[in-house]
């Protein structure tokens, strides 16, 4: 499927938040969304999703703008993890995470074996088996992130959008992530991630898409927007950009007064 942002630009109440940017998601990419607080980031998201409608240009997906997509059917192709972590109501982990099933087969639908089979699948890739039959409430915030991780990949979409999912967890599950990210898109699933951790976005990133001030700045690959300038830039700050065994490193070093 291909999710295109054709010139959009966003406004919350008087204030512009995106403008012109245009990106189109490739099949098996993981496409890293990065620049400072502020630069909208998180509302690309919720355009890409469908969640807000830009206040010019479109967003498509296969040609088709997101809003004539009947929510059901949108609701199998896309799945969106937001930054908020709350959960409203006193429910175990997993029926939080079977809630992500119901695209595909209503509310009043009762669990299919198909449903059952991608629960537990998803709930297995999040590592939250042991946290199955707990209440959601009870958790902490590093588990309840992975909780609704696991809802957002029960969903099984095409295309996944994360906003900042990386958020609140400890270093081995930060590898999981996104190691987890980068095998769907090897299976030909496309993943767009918002994220401030640079060393991440270097490493596991297809392309980056460096916004600031609403605007788009660079999109390149990694190696094309992690520069000493596009960072000085967007950010402020001297960074130290380099690698270690192949590996991309990403050290902010100083902000620039």
């Amino acid at each position: 499927m291909t999710l295109s942002l054709n010139g959009i630009s966003a406004r919350l109440g008087e204030r512009t938040v995106l403008e012109h940017v245009s990106v189109t998601l490739g099949q098996g990419e993981v496409l890293g969304v990065i620049g400072p607080n502020g630069a909208g980031k998180s509302t690309l998201l919720r355009l890409a999703a469908g969640l807000l409608l830009p206040s010019a240009g479109s967003v498509t997906l296969d040609g088709t703008p997101l809003e004539r997509w009947e929510r059901r059917r949108l609701g199998r192709r896309i799945a969106f993890l937001p930054q908020e972590r709350t959960v409203h109501w006193p429910l175990s982990v997993r029926s939080v995470v079977a809630l992500g099933r119901l695209p595909h087969k209503g509310f009043a639908a009762t669990q299919s074996r198909e449903d059952a089979d991608a629960v537990a699948r998803a709930i297995a890739e999040a590592d939250i088996e042991a946290l199955a039959d707990r209440t959601v409430g009870a958790l902490s915030g590093g588990e309840r992130a992975r909780v609704l991780l696991a809802r957002a990949l029960a969903q099984d979409t095409p295309i996944l959008l994360a906003d900042e999912p990386a958020a609140g967890l400890d270093p081995a599950h930060q590898l999981d992530l996104f190691a987890r990210f980068h095998a769907m898109a090897a299976r030909g699933r496309s993943v767009v991630v918002a994220l401030h951790d640079l060393a991440a976005a270097a490493r596991y990133c297809h392309r980056l898409l460096l916004l600031s001030n609403g605007h788009p700045v660079a999109l390149a690959p990694p190696r094309e927007v992690l520069t000493a300038d596009l960072l000085a830039s967007a950010y402020g700050i001297t960074a130290y950009v380099g690698e270690t065994d192949g590996v991309p490193i990403v050290t902010p070093l100083q902000r620039l007064t």
